[in-house]
């Protein structure tokens, strides 16, 4: 498994995606694997499987197990079940200008698609799986997600099928060379920093959002490490964001605005991310304070009776 670069297994990643439209694989990548090499796993994405449009998913919200055919009569045992070691998991996008996000089977925005990068070796051990040469079936549960929504279109996360070689398998390293020497940029990078949801609650339509907010410089201590972004890299939504020293105290000024019209205030959302490496101490909620929040409609006029919801996530 070693042979393949990171950039080349992420292009297959894209592939097996199923052109990121929000479909669930119907294979892993590859087709065929040894006990303890790697796989990935095409989960769907948002609004399509996610029980809650949008939300973020971590690994510990997700089971994976195999099942092999014990026998070697070609049908699977469902009573001969292993867990499976799941490394990664992370959202993939299409290329705005691409086909994929504007004309996809499905009609869609590129919502992301979830990808989980699994080994097929022990999660507790780290020893390659017991698993007899022949057709096994990998099972994903997940309360997060909702399984075969379009059943023409897309694969079943309780049944996804998998050729088990002979022979013992390794963990792929994702090894770069980078400058002539080996660099480990893995694909733990593409995995969801800590971040700090926004999102609205209200009746009545809004196009555009106006945040304040202060937050606490002593626990997260350089500016340029801070980030904020669109909810699901939305396309008809544009960010505008400034964050700068007020006296001594550090703030963010963000615009959200719509290029489509008036939405409902919970589909405008955004995040603040940030790097771990300048956090100092523990992050609450309250450790970024939105001190205005303004919304307005289509032409321009404000908006009142909506309500700025927080929530921590990847802590």
């Amino acid at each position: 498994m070693n042979r393949f670069s990171m950039a080349q297994v992420i292009v297959l990643l894209v592939l097996v995606s199923f052109e990121i439209s929000g479909c669930i694989g119907f294979k892993p990548f590859p087709l065929a694997a040894r006990p303890g090499d790697t796989i990935s796993l095409a989960l769907g994405g948002s609004p399509v499987h996610e029980t809650t449009p949008g939300q973020q998913i971590t690994k510990n919200d997700l089971s994976i197990t195999i099942e092999q055919d014990k026998d070697g009569n070609g049908v699977i045992d469902t009573n001969e079940t292993f867990p499976v070691k799941l490394r990664y998991l992370f959202r993939l996008y299409p290329d705005l200008t691409s086909r994929a996000a504007n004309f996809n089977i499905m009609n869609k925005e590129p919502a992301g698609e979830w990808i989980a990068i699994v080994n097929l070796s022990d999660p507790a051990t780290g020893s390659s799986l017991a698993l007899n040469q022949g057709p096994a079936t990998l099972k994903v549960n997940s309360a997060k997600l909702k399984n075969n929504y379009y059943n023409m279109f897309e694969g079943n996360l309780q049944n996804i099928p998998i050729d088990i070689l002979s022979g013992t398998g390794q963990s792929h390293t994702f090894n770069n060379i980078v400058n002539g020497s080996n660099n480990f940029y893995n694909v733990n990078e593409l995995q969801p920093l800590p971040q700090l949801n926004i999102s609205f609650s209200g009746t009545g339509n809004i196009a555009a959002a106006s945040l304040e907010i202060d937050y606490d410089e002593t626990v997260l201590t350089n500016e340029y490490y801070i980030k904020v972004r669109p909810y699901l890299n939305d396309p008809n939504v544009i960010l505008h964001q400034r964050i700068y020293d007020d006296n001594g105290n550090w703030k963010m000024k963000v615009m959200l605005m719509t290029n489509e019209g008036s939405r409902l205030p919970e589909e405008i959302k955004c995040f603040i991310v940030w790097d771990p490496a300048y956090k100092v101490g523990t992050i609450i909620t309250d450790t970024f304070n939105v001190t205005s929040a303004k919304f307005y409609d289509e032409g321009g006029v404000e908006v009142t009776g909506i309500s700025v919801v927080k929530n921590l996530l990847y802590q």
